[in-house]
């Protein structure tokens, strides 16, 4: 008996020990297992949080290629605050930070290549916006160009995209500016005469007499509309012998594209001197200091613009960027603002449409086949080849030391 219960004991703890090795090889197996999704799983979040993390992340470099001293510090320094808040707004791309290089070109030639060599050469940036004034873009562009960096200029001669692939514009260029000067003062203010007063050391202030000439010319039907056209030199202080030319041909209209400096002091000599007829003026004076400078003389002053505040009735993202604008700077948005701001978050647009900031040729064809794309400017329709748009502008007047808005010009 003694046996027989042994026996039977021996063949339970046998089975337990079989059904115990059973169940522990499984177990083994799926914790394993287990583990090892956990450790995958650990492994792609960590990642995750590495690429986003900005400050890891190695930036992309805009040069902010700008003259912030000098004389066109104002221009300068409009645009600066629209790419500021732009990046406020939108510090990053492709889950990288925006880094703003700015340079300051001085508002001279020579600095104007010198900065853009550093932007280039030393600061390595990957892409570049500016500068303000022709002149000072023609003096650097080709440096950017040679180097395959896009750019976004917000000069207006056509020479500086004419022959170039990686630089653009978002404004209209010397061509439109000229046709809508003429287009408004032929048809707004009844104009069949007109003088001009060029400055004749300036690209901006000779191209737009081109043009201006050419399409007056063609819509009044008289070849002889232009009834004189008077030199100066951009820092000239004493205007009386021009202005007397003026005051004699007694025009419809006197047409100025010059800076906001030379603008305001002529406008101020023009009172002085009892000169009281109509005066348009080019998107270079449109900055603040035009008004703080000329004070009651610029008043009544009609000037092209890219952008007017008003605007934003019709235009959501318009109305964004005001509400914005006045928040970080207390003060009302100017024309510059607006085209740095649209030139920020153009670049932005293209680097995530290429999807790799390092994809240049990619970046430069969103820019360049823009269609239609809307902004806070206005829709932009690109031409491809010229790298500049073809775009309506607003008329604004200086009213009670404001500019206002007056109407819409289409080329």
């Amino acid at each position: 008996m003694k046996k027989i219960v042994c026996v039977l004991f021996s063949l339970l703890l046998l089975v337990g020990l079989l059904v115990g090795c059973t169940d522990i090889t499984p177990q083994a197996t799926n914790e394993g297992q287990n583990n090892s999704t956990q450790s995958s799983t650990e492994s792609t979040d960590q990642s995750s949080v590495t690429v986003s993390d900005q400050s890891d992340a190695e930036p992309i470099k805009i040069g902010v290629w700008e003259p912030l001293t000098g004389q066109f510090a104002s221009g300068g320094e409009q645009h600066l605050e629209g790419f500021e808040l732009a990046n406020k707004l939108r510090p990053t791309v492709l889950g990288r930070p925006v880094q703003l290089v700015i340079a300051d070109n001085k508002s001279d030639k020579v600095e104007a290549a010198n900065s853009m060599s550093r932007l280039v050469e030393k600061e390595k940036v990957d892409f570049i916006l500016g500068p303000w004034g022709s002149s000072l873009a023609l003096a650097g562009v080709d440096i950017s160009e040679s180097a395959g960096i896009p750019t976004i200029t917000g000069a207006a001669s056509l020479l500086i995209t004419d022959g170039r692939y990686w630089v653009i514009r978002t404004t209209y260029a010397d061509p439109i500016a000229g046709v809508i000067a003429a287009i408004f003062a032929e048809t707004e203010l009844n104009a069949k005469t007109a003088v001009i007063l060029t400055d004749i050391a300036g690209d901006y202030s000779v191209s737009l007499t081109k043009f201006f000439t050419d399409s007056f010319t063609e819509k009044t039907g008289n070849q002889d509309a232009i009834i004189a056209n008077v030199n100066y030199s951009s820092g000239d202080q004493d205007f009386s012998a021009l202005l007397n030319i003026v005051k004699e041909k007694n025009p419809d209209v006197l047409f100025m594209p010059g800076y906001y400096q030379d603008v305001a002091l002529l406008m101020i000599q023009m009172k002085e001197m009892g000169i009281d007829i109509p005066v348009l003026v080019g998107d270079g004076a449109v900055v603040p200091e035009l008004i703080s400078i000329g004070g009651k003389a610029v008043e009544g002053l009609y000037v092209n613009a890219h952008f007017s505040p008003d605007q934003a009735a019709d235009n959501p993202l318009a109305a964004k960027f005001v509400d914005e604008f006045k928040q970080m700077y207390n003060k009302m948005p100017s024309s510059d603002n607006a085209v740095s701001f649209v030139d920020y978050n153009l670049m932005l647009d293209a680097i995530e449409t290429a999807k790799d900031p390092t994809d240049k040729k990619a970046v430069m064809e969103f820019l360049r086949n823009l269609n239609k794309y809307p902004t806070v400017t206005g829709n932009i329709t690109m031409d491809p080849q010229k790298g500049t748009p073809y775009k309506s502008a607003p008329i604004l007047t200086i009213k009670d030391g404001e500019f206002k808005y007056v109407t819409t010009v289409e080329p």
